[in-house]
C-alpha cells in the first residue's frame, strides 16, 4: 500500500495499492507448463496399467512431470496440486537445465490421480494453470480353463465320469472372476497360429453373471485313448493394458481303460511236482 505524507510530516487519509515497485515494468504471465505421467507409456492412453506402475517398484505412487517452460526463471514458484492437495517448488538452476520437476502422485486402484499447476514469477505474474489426470486400473483376475465331466478336477476322467457323458465328448468351460477384477468390454485371449496373444472374445456382463464362458469347446473321448489331451490357453485383458495369468487345462481317461486283464492260469492241486 502506498500513502502519501506531505514535508510537514502530515499523512494523508486513504491509502490505494502500489504497482509491482521491484519489477515495476514485468506485467507479462509466464508461458503455462505442460503435465506428463511419466509411467503411461504403455500404451499412452491416460490410463495407468500394474505392469506401468510396478516398473520402479513402487505400486502406491506413479510419477508426473511438470515442465519448466524457456521463459521461466530461477526463483519463480511453481504452484500445483496433487490429488487436491496444495504444493509449490521454487525453480532452481538445475529445474531449467531438465525441463521439468518430476513429482510423486499417490494412486489408488479403481480412481483417477490428478494434477494441477501454474507458475507464478517474481513480480507476481501466474501463468495460465494447466490441469492433467490419469485414470489407475491395476487389477484383472484370471481365468481357469476346466473340463465339465472332469467333476473332482484332478485331470483325469475315471469311468464312473466317462459313463455319465451322453454325447461322447468331454466339454471345457473358461471360468470368469465375479468378484469385480473382470469387467464387460475385458477380452479373452488366446494365442494363435503365429504364436501371438490376440483377442478371442469380448466379456459381457451375462458372462460374468454366469461365471464363465461356455461354447462349443469340446474333444471325443475316443481321441482320449490316444494319450493326455490339452487345450488352448486363454487369458483376460483390459483396456488399460492389463493381462491375466493364462490357463489351460489338460484330460486323459483312467488307466483303467487300457488296462489288459492277465491270462488266466489253471492249476492242479495234486501235481506237487507240477509235472504235468
Amino acid at each position: 500500500f502506498v500513502q502519501a505524507i506531505d514535508k510537514a510530516g502530515n499523512a494523508g487519509t486513504e491509502m490505494a495499492i502500489a504497482g509491482n515497485i521491484e519489477h515495476p515494468n514485468d506485467h507479462t504471465a509466464p508461458s503455462e507448463p505442460t503435465i506428463t505421467f511419466v509411467e503411461d507409456v504403455n500404451p499412452k492412453d491416460g490410463k495407468l496399467n500394474k505392469a506401468e506402475n510396478s516398473k520402479d517398484g513402487d505400486s502406491t505412487s506413479t510419477k508426473a512431470q511438470i515442465s519448466v517452460p524457456g521463459d521461466a526463471e530461477e526463483n519463480d514458484v511453481i504452484h500445483y496440486t496433487v490429488n487436491g492437495e496444495e504444493k509449490t517448488h521454487t525453480i532452481t538452476y538445475n529445474d531449467r537445465v531438465t525441463g521439468y520437476v518430476e513429482i510423486k502422485v499417490p494412486v489408488v486402484d479403481g480412481k483417477a490421480s490428478s494434477v494441477t499447476a501454474k507458475i507464478v514469477d517474481q513480480a507476481g505474474n501466474a501463468s495460465k494453470e494447466v490441469s492433467g489426470s490419469i485414470d489407475v486400473d491395476l487389477t484383472i483376475g484370471n481365468p481357469k480353463v476346466r473340463f465339465v465331466e472332469d467333476t473332482n478336477n484332478d485331470g483325469v476322467l475315471s469311468v464312473a465320469e466317462v459313463a455319465a457323458i451322453k454325447d461322447g465328448k468331454a466339454h471345457w468351460v473358461i471360468d470368469i472372476p465375479t468378484d469385480g477384477s473382470v469387467k464387460a468390454g475385458d477380452v479373452i485371449q488366446s494365442i494363435d497360429g503365429k504364436g501371438n496373444w490376440v483377442k478371442f472374445v469380448e466379456i459381457t456382463d451375462e458372462m460374468i453373471k454366469d461365471g464363465r464362458f461356455e461354447a462349443t469347446f469340446n474333444v471325443g473321448i475316443n481321441k482320449l485313448k490316444d494319450g493326455k489331451y490339452e487345450t488352448p490357453e486363454y487369458r483376460f485383458a483390459d483396456d488399460a493394458g492389463n493381462v491375466s495369468d493364462s490357463s489351460k487345462a489338460t484330460l486323459t481317461l483312467d488307466s483303467e481303460f487300457s488296462r489288459k486283464p492277465s491270462n488266466p492260469e489253471i492249476k492242479f492241486p495234486e501235481d506237487t511236482n507240477k509235472d504235468g
